[in-house]
């Protein structure tokens, strides 16, 4: 007789929480789409709404940066006096 090599393991259910049940309904996302985000560790209402929310609200502002101000006011000064950077002078003779 032969032996199977591998064995199947077969995911465990997941249970949604009731408040996530409420944000997918809102929402129009199906329970389907819950189970799996649960099963992916998206499981409680925060991370829901995080999950849903604008990829733009989790960015940070890139002023915050240190030395931003200085690094905005080069790329200013130097595309004001025609100078180019070597990726961009790479690219313009078509070196990549």
């Amino acid at each position: 007789m032969v032996e199977p090599l591998c064995q199947w393991v077969l995911p465990r259910e997941v249970a949604v929480d009731a408040d996530c049940v409420a944000i997918g309904v809102a929402r129009g996302i199906s329970g389907r789409m819950l189970r799996l985000l649960a099963a992916r560790g998206v499981a409680s209402p925060d991370e829901l709404r995080l999950f849903l929310a604008d990829a733009e609200a989790g960015l940070h502002d890139p002023r915050l940066l240190p030395d931003a101000e200085a690094a905005s006011l080069a790329g200013v000064d130097g595309a004001g006096a025609g100078r180019t950077y070597p990726r961009v002078r790479r690219l313009r003779r078509g070196w990549v």
